[in-house]
């Protein structure tokens, strides 16, 4: 007997689409000071679901090419040589250091529409003169 679906699984059936997710890994990070819970979802390459996520979820920046274990590795972590494996740097920033970084990027998304903005209560303000 088929197990019943949920309302958003039914919902995507009668729209003649799958419910499936692209394969993918959750690695979830916490440190003292940081300004959140870092969340992060990789996926390796060439999944069947891919081009049909069921929740639109596929974005480049997150893809990442599987290697290989190679002598190295095997030895290391003594994992059979040849099987599949993920590389991927995270980097934890400081709340001062996230927070120096968005207002960056803010203010250069302004400027490039060609608008002047400035910081203030770390809000962003028009510079109106």
């Amino acid at each position: 007997m088929d197990q019943p679906k949920p309302p958003v699984g039914r919902f995507l059936v009668a729209l003649g689409r799958h419910a499936y997710r692209r394969s993918h890994v959750r690695f979830m990070f916490e440190k003292e000071r940081l300004m959140a819970l870092l969340r992060r979802c990789i996926c390796g390459e060439m999944d069947a679901y891919e081009s049909s996520d069921a929740v639109f979820g596929v974005k480049d920046a997150l893809g990442v090419d599987l290697g290989t274990v190679g002598v190295e590795e095997k030895e290391a972590y003594g994992v059979e040589e040849g099987t599949r494996m993920i590389r991927y740097e995270f980097v934890l920033v400081s709340e001062s250091e996230a927070r120096e970084l968005r207002e960056m990027k803010a203010m250069e998304a302004v400027e490039a529409q060609g608008r002047r903005m400035k910081m203030w209560n770390d809000l962003h303000v028009p510079v109106v003169a």
